[in-house]
């Protein structure tokens, strides 16, 4: 049985936040050596922190997909107790998911229904600019209330605004520090896509290719809330518009070190 390791630190630093770097660890290291029930180490030492997101970008679909016989034999090495916690957590979920136990009810308006998100964007900006209402954000944007609605409730998805208030958030600052269009912004979204509630109880395989389908992602919905079939249908489309806004080409992986 041959092995690999994988050094985080080598190629992210310190802070394990590059996505992009761990959906190719994933696609072209751990699920090709899984399905050859081949072991991989993931070696941590040096690495400070790990954001959850990229954690999941990097074994989700393969606990989701093998189970306990990814556990067996995958290795995450030298881990601080920070990142074992966040690796584990990560472990957890993936396993309900893979066994069909996540059922977690959502309400309605944490399902997003707002398919732009360069307009989901202009409703934040219009809130960082004092507008204070629905009908002040409507007048700057020139969006219909119902539309603005939409764009509310995704910001509020996405960790853009307060729950309840109309304030940004950090990550709503952050946000709008990006330029427009540009593939910092498009790793901002992405982040905060992968971070959302919805995303890891629905959809923790939008990004993967192929995508989950658009009635499979309706169907999943409809198990997590009361929404009716067209309604669950339409959303999904929403959440299938968000991936082909922040989705990219993966990375190609740097090589790997030889297993000691």
């Amino acid at each position: 049985m041959s092995s690999g390791l994988v050094s985080i630190y080598q190629h992210v630093g310190e802070r394990a936040e590059n996505k992009d770097f761990a959906r190719a660890v994933r696609t072209e290291i751990i699920l090709p050596a899984l399905a050859k029930e081949e072991e991989v180490c993931l070696d941590f030492a040096h690495v400070r922190m790990a954001t959850q997101s990229f954690i999941h970008a990097c074994i989700s679909e393969a606990i989701r997909k093998y189970g306990n016989a990814a556990l067996m034999l995958l290795e995450f090495r030298k881990c601080n107790t920070a990142l074992q916690a966040i690796i584990a957590t990560v472990v957890e979920y993936s396993m309900r998911f893979g066994a069909g136990e996540l059922r977690e009810h959502l309400q309605h308006n944490e399902i997003p229904q707002a398919d732009n998100l360069t307009k989901v964007r202009e409703v934040v900006r219009a809130v960082s600019g004092g507008s204070t209402s629905r009908a002040s954000i409507a007048a700057s944007t020139g969006y219909s209330l119902r539309h603005v609605d939409y764009r509310l409730a995704a910001a509020r998805i996405l960790g853009l605004l307060e729950a309840d208030a109309f304030a940004l958030t950090r990550s709503g600052y952050d946000l709008l520090s990006k330029r427009p269009g540009s593939e910092d912004e498009r790793h901002c979204l992405l982040n905060l896509v992968e971070e959302s509630k919805v995303y890891r109880l629905v959809v923790p395989d939008l990004l993967e290719t192929p995508p989950p389908s658009l009635d499979e992602i309706a169907r999943r919905i409809q198990t997590h809330t009361t929404l009716g079939v067209s309604t669950a249908i339409r959303r999904a489309s929403t959440l299938m518009s968000w991936r082909r806004y922040v989705g990219s080409a993966q990375l190609s992986l740097w090589p790997l070190e030889p297993q000691p």
